[in-house]
């Protein structure tokens, strides 16, 4: 079993009177500047619990250093050093196979060693194939980056700076965006790191150091020293030791090509779009057109390619407000422009506005595109056009919404959980065996239904009486229940009436676990009928739910809002001035109370048109 990592070793906090101690000033003339309006001392990294502020010995030293005053003897020279009076020289440029990963796995790491008369400067950036890794990893990827390229006589003089990804900033936003920070670290040789502890803190114990050895004897090319982590630096700072600026990378530009090409520019490269969502719904419309959506469904190709525009003006406009540099730092790529090719220019140009669209045939070509789509086989070698159609799909939903709710909330999503308790096992009873099997679950409707899961495990491909998939999969422990996936509808019921009982149980003896069941109308009017139980329109693509009840707290307002959406028959979904669940309601304390869930639907629509009653009264 892997052993837990050693705690992390953070920069020691200091008072005012730390503070004044550490600058070579009083007190209370450190009192008198943090006084001042604005306050002369820099911004404080720490607050205590009683508000009173902190700061690291970085910080300090760095206004000391801008106020003329002498260093502390333990500062580092990114603070200390006189500025570069020349460019410093750069001794390395490139990717190296940073040996930091689990069980010393390899990690891409680009990295840039700069050399200056105060010691080394190792920058590094990860690329866009390096695992996201927790804080104390990158730790070690400091360690075994210093280890690849700096020699160890080096070491006590080294700085390793790591700066992270940038992200596209919203042009829209009122909020500016914060100057990059970047964490810095200073290495520390193996015997430095063997009797000293981390600014003043108390040196490790032998057994944190055994530890330590056991570690790192896992991962042979890191070297028994230490890293010890600094306050966060700024690129402006770096550049008044370096001469120069720093690259910062935009998350999604950092591939292999571009950190080639970087080697040899000092200025913003452009490359092709990795970051923004254009590729994707430019491939989708060039799919679409070749497929003839504008010839067999013109609305439904006017819908996307409206949509495409309003993309491609979004993407450009975020593109264009995209800062280049900054205070000691340019940016080293940005994505290329977005672009529509001539000829899907010419099909766009020719498709009618989104206001001259027929309702009937919006509606027309839902329904169409929905069978289509779901049919289409999951390899998008055969069917390329797939991803288009469910746009398009997508669309057309919400463009039928105010004319024709319940065609547009008439469709499933995906739902899981495991099949435990007498309800679960009553509903798979009443599931037939799905014809055709294997073929369905070649599909884009079989691929969805799996949820990413292989079909190999997929014990039982079975349909209800609406006709909607349960896949029930298989477990390696015969003690636990089967897990299922099912198509779980959105639109409102129909045939529940005074028999119709809302059912669930819970996962467990003890009544923990109800959100992996399924929550489901039993009506036994004419036979034995099981439904699921609807759930809301998502209020946005790809909103997670799941069906709670049984304890008291927020989990259970899923169901409540469910319940009384199809209790008032809103088709939509439910405003955002619909009742909030209180104590005050009988439908939920029904659903807060331990237990199996059993309803009466007669009692749930009197409860759901109670609530609402008195919810109507507290506005007025």
């Amino acid at each position: 079993m892997t052993e837990p990592p050693a705690p992390v070793p953070l920069p020691v906090p200091h008072t005012l009177a730390q503070f004044a101690r550490r600058a070579g000033i009083t007190h209370s003339y450190a009192r008198k500047l943090h006084a001042a309006t604005p306050s002369r001392l820099p911004d404080p990294d720490l607050h205590d619990a009683d508000g009173r502020p902190l700061w690291f010995a970085d910080t300090i030293d760095a206004w000391a250093r801008s106020t003329g005053r002498p260093p502390a003897e333990s500062g580092l020279w990114l603070h200390t050093a006189p500025d570069a009076t020349a460019p410093a020289a750069i001794q390395f440029h490139g990717i190296i196979e940073a040996k930091a990963g689990y069980n010393g796995a390899p990690v891409p790491v680009h990295a840039i060693l700069y050399g200056t008369e105060h010691g080394p400067l190792l920058y590094l950036t990860g690329t866009d194939h390096t695992r996201r890794l927790p804080f104390w990893r990158g730790r070690i990827v400091a360690l075994a980056a210093a280890t690849e390229l700096v020699a160890p006589a080096l070491w006590p003089d080294t700085i390793v700076v790591a700066a992270p990804p940038l992200f596209l900033e919203d042009p829209d936003s009122a909020i500016a965006q914060p100057e990059p920070t970047l964490q810095c670290f200073r290495l520390r040789p193996a015997a430095e790191a063997a009797t000293a502890g981390n600014d003043g803190q108390p040196a490790p114990t032998e057994e944190t150091l055994r530890g330590r050895l056991r570690r790192l004897a896992e991962q042979p090319t890191v070297p028994v020293g230490g890293v010890e982590h600094r306050s966060a630096v700024t690129p402006a700072q770096l550049q008044r030791v370096l001469g120069l600026q720093v690259p910062l990378w935009l998350n999604g530009t950092r591939l292999p090509a571009a950190l080639a090409r970087a080697r040899s520019a000092r200025t913003t490269l452009t490359v092709p779009d990795t970051v923004t969502e254009w590729p994707v719904v430019l491939s989708a419309l060039q799919a679409a057109h070749t497929w003839g959506m504008g010839d067999s469904h013109p609305a439904a190709f006017a819908l996307l390619a409206a949509d495409a525009q309003q993309t491609h003006a979004r993407v450009r406009r975020q593109l264009t407000a995209q800062p280049t540099g900054g205070d000691g730092w340019y940016l080293a790529a940005r994505p290329e422009l977005p672009a529509l090719p001539l000829h899907l220019e010419s099909a766009l140009a020719a498709l009618p506005p989104r206001e001259r669209l027929e309702p009937a045939q919006l509606r027309q070509e839902l329904i169409d595109l929905r069978q289509r789509e779901a049919t289409l086989p999951a390899d998008p070698r055969q069917a390329p056009h797939g991803e288009a159609l469910q746009h398009a799909v997508e669309l057309l939903t919400r463009a039928v919404m105010s004319d024709d709710p319940h065609l547009a909330v008439d469709r499933c999503i995906i739902y899981g959980g495991v099949l435990a308790g007498p309800v679960a096992r009553q509903w798979h009873a009443t599931l037939q065996s799905c014809p055709d099997a294997a073929r369905l679950l070649t599909t884009r409707r079989g691929r969805r239904l799996l949820g990413g899961r292989p079909a190999e495990e997929v014990e039982q491909l079975l349909i209800d009486h609406a006709g909607r998939l349960v896949a029930v999969l298989g477990t390696d422990d015969p003690a636990q229940p089967p897990a299922w996936h099912a198509e779980w509808p959105v639109g409102l019921p129909t045939g529940w009436n005074h028999s119709t009982i809302i059912a669930a149980d819970p996962a467990t003896d003890d009544g923990i676990g109800t959100a992996s069941q399924p929550v489901l109308a039993l009506t036994s009017t004419d036979g034995p009928r099981i439904d699921p139980v609807p759930v809301l329109p998502e209020r946005y693509p790809g909103e997670a739910f799941e069906f709670a009840f049984g304890y008291e707290g927020n989990g259970p307002a899923t169901l409540y809002d469910a319940l009384l959406r199809v209790a008032l028959e809103r088709p939509e979904g439910l405003p955002y001035d619909t009742p909030v669940p209180s104590d005050d309601s009988r439908l939920w304390q029904a659903l807060t109370t331990k237990g199996p869930l059993r309803l009466r639907w007669s009692d749930v629509q009197q409860w759901a048109r109670d609530d609402a009653g008195r919810n109507l009264e507290e506005k007025q």
